[in-house]
């Protein structure tokens, strides 16, 4: 099993959430909001952080077989840069899975 982790705009959220969807990739969802760096951010004060240095971001995680992977990937890579623009700002990262528990009674 892999953990996809993708971090994208808020602006591509939908877009992505609905392209998943679209790719059979119905797993739960899930969907955190998040802010960090941009790599081109620049530190007046080595340690200093400004709030206009975040950026906004939504971190969409889903846990899908071995198969599923790279149909997951690549849809989540192509929703992202589904418009015409320059770049895609955004990270999809994949994480070996050894196993998951299911807690509760409606899991």
């Amino acid at each position: 099993m892999k953990k996809i982790e993708a971090i994208v705009s808020p602006a591509k959220y939908e877009v992505v959430r609905e392209g998943l969807k679209a790719a059979g990739i119905v797993g739960r969802l899930i969907v955190t909001p998040v802010c960090g760096l941009q790599r081109s951010s620049n530190l007046s004060v080595p340690g200093q952080m400004a709030d206009n240095d975040l950026v906004r971001s939504i971190k969409i995680e889903v846990i899908v077989s071995d198969q599923l992977a790279r149909k997951a990937v690549n849809t989540v890579f192509d929703y992202m840069c589904s418009e015409k623009e320059k770049h895609a700002v955004g990270q999809i990262t994949v994480l070996d899975i050894e196993t998951t528990l299911p807690i509760g009674a409606d899991s």
